[in-house]
């Protein structure tokens, strides 16, 4: 009879500072990727403290996303099993983005806002400061307020979804982001939210579809991409993911993971070997150092030594 070794884990928890002391972004979350993907993932609580539980030991990549910031990723983080590991990354607040509406585009802030009565903005702004106090009951009342003065109020409904969220309850976020994106159907932080509501319910066909109306309606938005090209692997569209990491790799700042993903799809295509070679050497531009980056050089070596 085998007998299974035991998993050494950790519990892990990550710490969100703002550089400049305000207030936490309480849609920050921290993910936690392995190899295979998404190992944990969870947004912070009222300490502004991601606890992402227990962890296997190994070499990961951490990235924290929140909708005042842009997405920030560490290198290699070695998690041990000798003792509790508590991460800290530090942010700083992206100017052109709004933290108290509760969306990404200050644009599609402006335009959204257009016409909301001044009574429903109020109780709006109010739901925002108890959301950044923690206080998520009174957060929902003032909310739900917002949203009796004026029931278009799609902002006020994606903002719920996040106390929701915090609080876990999953129906009633699930409900009120939809209820955001029926009011606004070019409203892309509310499909992101709900995608992840669909990852973590391993969901993957629906959270394909929503990030892609997502990259619909802000297609340059590399969070979004990086999570739809995880989707596409997940739902064996490989294809897709190869097309998806082609436009990540357009934007300013693309993200070395989604050239992972595409070097994943491509690597059973034996036809294919100089695609994979130069996503594998995408990826090692942009994340260098780490278990996968050792993994990506192997790959080149043994691709290399096969066309000799």
């Amino acid at each position: 009879m085998q007998v299974q070794s035991p998993v050494l884990t950790q519990h892990v928890q990550v710490s969100i500072v703002f550089t400049d002391a305000g207030r936490c972004d309480l849609t920050s979350r921290a993910s936690l990727w392995g190899l295979g993907g998404v190992v944990a993932e969870k947004r912070v609580n009222n300490d502004c403290v991601a606890d992402l539980g227990r962890v296997p030991e190994g070499t990961y990549h951490l990235s924290v996303t929140g909708q005042s910031f842009s997405r920030l990723d560490t290198d290699s983080v070695r998690i041990e099993s000798s003792a509790a590991e508590h991460l800290e990354v530090k942010v700083r607040r992206t100017d052109s983005l709004q933290e108290t509406n509760g969306v990404r585009s200050a644009s599609l802030v402006e335009v959204t806002n257009l016409g909301i009565p001044v009574r429903a903005r109020r109780e709006f702004d109010k739901g925002v400061e108890f959301m950044t106090r923690h206080n998520w009951q009174k957060a929902i009342e003032k909310l739900n307020r917002a949203i009796a003065i004026y029931p278009g109020y799609s902002g006020a409904y994606n903002n719920l979804g996040v106390v929701y969220g915090q609080l876990g309850e999953r129906d009633q976020e699930t409900s009120a982001l939809e209820s955001a994106i029926r009011l606004n159907d070019h409203f892309a932080p509310a499909y992101v939210n709900l995608a992840r509501v669909n990852i973590t319910a391993d969901h993957f066909p629906e959270a394909e579809r929503l990030l892609n109306q997502a990259s619909n309606c802000d297609p340059r938005d590399a969070t979004t991409l990086v999570l739809l090209s995880y989707v596409e692997f997940k739902d064996g569209h490989f294809e897709d993911v190869i097309a998806t990491a082609r436009r990540a790799h357009a934007l300013p700042q693309p993200h070395a993971f989604v050239h992972w993903m595409a070097a994943r799809a491509l690597a059973p295509k034996s036809n294919r070997r100089d695609e994979l070679t130069t996503e594998l050497r995408l990826f090692l531009q942009e994340e260098p150092s780490g278990a996968r980056a050792d993994e990506a050089r192997h790959e080149l070596a043994v691709l290399d030594n096969s066309t000799r």
